[in-house]
């Protein structure tokens, strides 16, 4: 059986031949107890859809709960957790948030339809992903120190730099936008409001990530207290920080119209 593993903000989502871990979804999305794949597996709105797949792929719904195989729960030891069809996975993570249905639907669903691997490619069994996971490792370790090493630098040279730099108010419009159209959640953690409905920030800090004298969007974003202090601090990991940046800002670029000049100078403009 081979098993592919996701990650989404550091949580592992297994996924075994066109199967995903709705339980490890729900813990990725934050664990909500009003949301576990249970409950909504018996909601209205799951069930019409799932009529609707067993239909589309031929499949006889039967009266013993598991949908001749479109969703199953899986014992594992003292373990017990829920999967079903991808199909299902990504109609449940919409359900769970906006921002991890878009990610479902991008990464998660091009690996389930064969478009992430190139032809030909032969799927790896959870040994081999793991071999090559330690492989890759090893191999980035070196790129990741060089970084560290680059970032103390930078951090040396901004004590001999002038004041910090102010994220003026339209670049903190083009952040707050996107952050509200990626489900008004932490970009870093994903798990801590930071916009309000009404467009209002939240318990949140807008972060110079680079340097406090790059205030443009690309350089910087609008996260959570806890996670503002644990990046100020040094308790938190940089490389994942830079994981999650990276990630923003690719979502960030992508979300902003493509003729809006005022937000394309939000992104840009360094205010020199």
């Amino acid at each position: 059986m081979v098993t592919t593993t996701f990650s989404y903000h550091g949580v592992g989502i297994r996924a075994q031949n066109e199967r995903l871990n709705l339980t490890d979804m729900w813990k990725a999305a934050g664990a909500d107890n009003s949301r576990r794949p249970p409950d909504w597996l018996r909601s209205a709105d799951a069930k019409r859809f799932i009529g609707f797949l067993a239909e589309t792929l031929n499949v006889v719904i039967s009266h013993d709960e598991q949908n001749q195989g479109l969703t199953r729960v899986v014992r594992d030891g003292g373990e017990t957790h829920t999967e079903a069809h991808w199909q299902i996975g990504i109609a449940y993570a919409k359900y769970l948030s906006p921002e991890f249905h878009v990610w479902c639907n991008t990464v998660v669903r091009d690996r389930m339809e064969g478009k992430l691997a190139p032809a030909g490619m032969v799927s790896l069994t959870e040994k081999d992903f793991e071999r090559l996971t330690d492989q890759t490792k090893q191999i980035v370790a070196p790129i990741v120190d060089g970084l560290h090493t680059l970032t103390g630098r930078v951090e040396s040279l901004e004590k001999n730099l002038p004041q910090r730099r102010p994220i003026l108010p339209k670049t903190r419009e083009v952040i707050v936008a996107t952050i509200v159209r990626l489900g008004r959640r932490c970009p870093c953690c994903g798990l801590a409001e930071v916009v309000a409905q009404n467009g209002s920030v939240i318990d949140a800090e807008f972060d110079h990530f680079f340097s406090n004298q790059l205030p443009s969007a690309k350089h910087a974003w609008l996260i959570c207290k806890p996670c503002h202090r644990s990046l100020t601090d040094g308790t938190m990991d940089r490389t994942e920080a830079d994981i999650h940046f990276a990630s923003f800002q690719r979502r960030l670029e992508k979300l902003l119209p493509p003729g809006d000049a005022k937000s394309k100078k939000a992104t840009t403009d360094h205010h020199s």
